[in-house]
């Protein structure tokens, strides 16, 4: 990306005093920022980035994108930053015309990311940590490089209609539905509004779909659409287009397993811990396949995949300590209880509260 602010300034539909060009958006004043680096002012529910901008006028930075005047030239004033960031990522989406893979659900949604962009390759480019919501995903694409092939974006949801605005911006090529559960309940009264949520991404494009094997009511809802299934042994006893089978943990809960696909068969080894991380992996085998990336590419690059922190991180010492901390629902909690059972040893468990599951909390 490469913009002089007058281009930023008519994307968003404001006007700029100073001159210059644009590579970089930052929400955070935490962060380094150059004459390049566009600062995006977005009131949050503990800070206003309104408070930070004239730290970064001061530092050097680019121009600020803000909803009330700070008397810089370098400053772009508009009604809402927000809508503002997504038109950013909607003009930069218009730019960058590789394919896009949009990956959702209630569990499993940045594991499985992570695990698409391994098997696509270096030049995927994918979202940041857990980067999926109405200021994740913007950012996610307006960090896209150029030299970029494909773009792998997290899609969260936190109700009904939130998925469709996300994927105005995304344009996803390929949908992935992981799970369907009950994380993100507070928001969603039951599961059959947790799937139509999720298959708001099934709908905001014409590509094809991949979708978990198991859930039946999710594969009727794409009825004629180009589907393929995925799963393992124990999401999806029965088989899938891609099926984990024969799972088996090293001392390190790593899992390999044999992976059957239209084509064939072979041997997977995981470079990332848990059981469910084959149901993971078989989602991301098949939207490599779908990628054209070959078989035995896939495998050994799944080998060498890694995981965003605090998911199923494994310090060896006196004591194996187990790190999936980063957020818990039932569904994710007890797979890697059943992990950490497998892996031997006396297991001890440590965890807090699951929140946003309103009255089953």
């Amino acid at each position: 990306m490469r913009w002089t602010l007058d281009h930023v300034a008519g994307i968003v539909g404001g006007s700029v005093g100073a001159t210059g060009v644009i590579t970089s958006v930052s929400i955070d004043s935490r962060r380094p920022v150059d004459s390049e680096t566009l600062f995006v002012a977005i009131k949050g529910e503990v800070h206003d980035g309104h408070d930070f901008v004239r730290d970064v006028l001061q530092r050097g930075v680019g121009a600020v994108l803000v909803e009330r005047s700070a008397g810089s030239a370098n400053e772009i004033v508009v009604e809402d930053t927000l809508v503002a960031l997504s038109k950013l990522a909607s003009a930069r989406r218009n730019e960058v015309d590789i394919p896009a893979i949009g990956i959702t659900g209630s569990s499993g949604k940045t594991s499985t990311k992570d695990l698409v962009s391994s098997v696509l390759g270096s030049d995927a480019h994918a979202s940041p940590k857990s980067f999926n919501n109405e200021i994740g995903v913007p950012l996610t694409i307006l960090g896209t490089p150029d030299t970029a092939t494909y773009l792998v974006v997290e899609v969260g949801s936190r109700g009904r209609g939130h998925i469709e605005k996300l994927v105005d911006i995304i344009k996803p090529t390929i949908a992935v539905i992981t799970t369907i559960g009950v994380a993100h309940s507070e928001f969603l009264k039951n599961e059959a509004d947790v799937r139509n949520a999720k298959f708001e991404l099934a709908l905001g494009t014409d590509g094809p779909l991949v979708l978990p094997a198991g859930d039946t009511e999710l594969i009727a809802m794409a009825a004629g659409r180009d589907v393929l299934t995925f799963g393992s042994e124990r999401s999806s006893p029965d088989g899938a287009d891609y099926w984990a089978t024969d799972l088996e943990l090293d001392d390190l809960g790593r899992v390999g397993f044999r992976m059957v696909t239209p084509t064939g068969s072979l041997r997977v080894q995981l470079g990332v811990s848990g059981l469910h991380n084959a149901h993971n992996a078989a989602a991301a085998i098949a939207v490599g396949q779908l990628c054209d990336v070959d078989i035995p590419d896939i495998a050994e690059r799944l080998q060498r995949a890694a995981l965003s922190p605090w998911r199923m991180e494994v310090h060896r010492g006196r004591y194996t300590v187990v790190n999936d901390s980063y957020n818990a629902n039932p569904e994710s909690m007890a797979s890697a209880l059943e992990t950490v059972a497998a892996m031997g040893g006396r297991p001890v468990a440590i965890h807090g509260a699951m929140e946003e599951l309103g009255d089953r909390e």
